[in-house]
C-alpha cells in the first residue's frame, strides 16, 4: 500500500513538471511569435539629420530628404502620425533643429530653436507631396503656446506668431482622414 502511495505521488510529481515545461513552452512559443510579428509589422522609427529624415522599419532603413523651404537643420524628429492607406503612407512630423548650427549661445538666434510640423504623403518611400508649417522660430519670434497633443484621433498644435499680424495659429491633423493633411486657422491673439 504504501509502494503504491510512492509511486502516485512521484507519477503526481512527474504530471505536474511535465505540465508547469508544457505551460512555460507554451508561454514562451507565444513571447516569440508576437515578438516575431511585432518585428514583421515593423514599427516605424525615425531619426534625423540635417534635412534627412531616416525611417526605419522590418529590418530595412529608407532615407526622405526634405525640401530646403522646411527651414529646419534637424538634430531631432518625433513621429506624431503614420498611417497607410491604400498605396500611401501618411507620416506627421514635428522636426527641430537650432537656429544657428555654429550657434554658441551669443548673439541674435545663437542658443534658438526652429521647429516645423511637417505632413508627409508617401509612395514606396518616395514623397508624393508635403506640407509644412514652421511653428517655433527664432528668427521670426514663433513659439507654442500649446506642444501636440491627442484627443479623439485628432493632433492639435496651438502656436503664436506675432510677425504674423500678431495671430494665434491652431494646426489640426485629423487621422481619420490622413490625405488631407493638416488644416491651419489663426484668430488675433489676446
Amino acid at each position: 500500500m504504501r509502494l503504491q502511495s510512492n509511486w502516485q505521488k512521484n507519477e503526481g510529481r512527474r504530471i505536474q513538471k511535465s505540465f508547469s515545461c508544457l505551460h512555460s513552452s507554451a508561454i514562451l512559443l507565444i513571447l516569440c511569435l508576437t515578438g516575431l510579428l511585432s518585428a514583421q509589422a515593423g514599427e516605424l522609427r525615425v531619426k534625423s539629420q540635417a534635412d534627412t529624415i531616416t525611417l526605419s522599419h522590418a529590418r530595412k532603413t529608407e532615407k526622405i530628404k526634405l525640401p530646403e523651404d522646411v527651414g529646419v537643420d534637424m538634430d531631432d524628429a518625433i513621429l506624431l502620425a503614420d498611417q497607410v492607406r491604400a498605396e500611401h503612407r501618411y507620416l506627421v512630423l514635428q522636426v527641430t533643429g537650432p537656429s544657428r548650427r555654429s550657434g554658441n549661445g551669443n548673439g541674435n538666434c545663437g542658443a534658438g530653436i526652429e521647429t516645423s510640423i511637417v505632413w508627409l504623403k508617401l509612395n514606396n518611400w518616395k514623397i508624393v507631396e508635403i506640407k509644412h508649417r514652421k511653428v517655433e522660430s527664432c528668427w521670426t519670434d514663433e513659439g507654442f503656446l500649446e506642444m501636440p497633443k491627442w484627443k479623439d484621433g485628432i493632433c492639435k498644435v496651438v502656436f503664436w506668431a506675432p510677425r504674423e499680424n500678431n495671430q494665434e495659429f491652431t494646426l489640426t491633423y485629423d487621422s481619420a482622414k490622413p490625405e488631407k493633411g493638416f488644416q491651419l486657422t489663426s484668430k488675433p491673439f489676446n
